[in-house]
């Protein structure tokens, strides 16, 4: 049974998302690798913007993992703190859920996590948005990640 509450946040999100491309929105795709599991990974991103410098990016990861399945689902938020004539660097923090199943052992786990962003990217006349970022997840599975991304 759902409550006023839940429905008032389904209402509001799809709100937000529905005015958000109006605003500013891209979408991304990103690659490069969990450092501690020594694995790549490839993902997808939406990115919107809530004000000025600041910008929502909800986002997925699948990590290439032999006899698993790791993705990571991420709500994070971040700041463009700096920016010159064509680079922009922007710091950020957020949510995260991070699904590990065993192929073989019928063993899963979703675990939350803390994301810590840090990230630059590179304006082009092609409105396609190059960038490098870091981010350290706090968790269950704690991580470095490093990667490249593109936005369009």
């Amino acid at each position: 049974m759902h409550s006023k509450g839940t429905h008032r946040i389904v209402l509001t999100a799809i709100l937000v998302l529905s005015f958000a491309p109006a605003v500013y929105s891209q979408l991304g795709v990103r690659a490069g690798s969990y450092t501690d599991l020594d694995e790549l990974f490839i993902g997808g991103e939406y990115l919107t913007a809530l004000g000025p410098r600041t910008y929502l990016n909800p986002n997925i990861e699948y990590v290439f993992l032999e006899n698993a399945t790791f993705l990571s689902f991420n709500m994070d938020l971040h700041y463009d703190f700096y920016q010159s004539n064509n680079a922009f660097m922007w710091a950020g923090g957020g949510l995260g859920m991070q699904y590990l199943d065993y192929d073989r052992i019928n063993d899963s786990s979703t675990e939350a996590a803390v994301n810590l962003l840090l990230g630059l990217g590179f304006e082009t006349q092609s409105h396609i948005i190059p960038y490098v970022q870091g981010k350290m997840i706090l968790g269950d599975y704690d991580d470095l990640v490093l990667g490249i991304g593109i936005r369009f």
